[in-house]
């Protein structure tokens, strides 16, 4: 018998791959993280509220920077398990990013969109 689990953690990078979309099944995957910036998506799978239990349970690292996201993917708030989410350089402004904080228990690194190149990485908590 095995005396120790290991656990695998899933990780999906699909960065600069000049990606317009996503599929929605994507949030069926077991991702611990999801990395998907430098792409040119304008919408987010679950852009429309719904996420995957999945993601919800499991996803803690989100990376959507540098893409044409129009505006914030309102399931993200949803993803509770999530530590850190970095969205810095697409084409719509957060406001209440406190707020946002505040509905992500977990979250310790957050970049806004409408931060601008230079900008350091802001530190939740």
């Amino acid at each position: 018998l095995l005396s120790h689990t290991r656990v695998l953690e899933k990780i999906l990078r699909v960065s600069n791959n000049h990606f317009e979309a996503l599929p929605d099944s994507l949030g069926q995957l077991e991702l611990v993280e999801l990395l998907v910036n430098g792409n040119k998506l304008t919408v987010f799978p679950g852009s429309s509220g719904l996420v995957g239990k999945a993601w919800k349970n499991h996803l803690k690292t989100l990376d959507l920077r540098d893409n044409a996201l129009l505006s914030f993917p309102v399931g993200i708030r949803s993803l509770k398990q999530l530590e850190v989410l970095q969205m810095k350089r697409n084409r719509f402004t957060l406001e209440g990013s406190a707020r946002l904080a505040l509905e992500l228990p977990k979250l310790r690194v957050f970049s806004a969109p409408g931060e601008v190149d230079g900008d350091d990485t802001s530190a939740v908590r």
